[in-house]
């Protein structure tokens, strides 16, 4: 009779702390909706329509910085991340200066359904 409690008091107690963990951190990532599954591919280009390697990209969740990448020498960086239903942006920053062809403004973009965001930054003149 005691053996018998003690194995459901324990089927009880795994069971309970599973349905526990599982509401307060959100199912495993393998168990995630793959419908939700965002893909983005930004492309940087100069004002002559060159492609800008090097430049530091990130990817913000609200107001919240979720992954960092740079431009590869065709410009381009990708990224791949669940939407929650949260605001995203994309932030583009020349930090090498001009070892990348040029000074260029930093530029955000607000993240949409569109998978690709071309983007064309502007030189920084001496007054800026």
């Amino acid at each position: 009779m005691q053996l018998m409690l003690k194995r459901l008091l324990r089927l009880a107690l795994t069971g309970s702390t599973t349905v526990i963990l599982a509401a307060c951190y959100g199912p495993p990532m393998d168990q995630r909706d793959p419908y939700n599954l965002k893909e983005k591919h930004l492309t940087a280009k100069n004002s002559t329509g060159n492609p800008i390697p090097g430049l530091r990209v990130q990817l913000y969740e609200n107001q919240n910085p979720l992954e960092q990448k740079q431009t590869d020498n065709n410009g381009k960086a990708f990224f791949a991340y669940y939407d929650t239903g949260a605001q995203y942006r994309l932030k583009v920053e020349d930090t090498d200066g001009p070892a990348n062809g040029g000074e260029f403004l930093s530029q955000e973009i607000q993240v949409g359904e569109v998978e690709d965001y071309p983007v064309t930054l502007t030189e920084k003149t001496d007054g800026v």
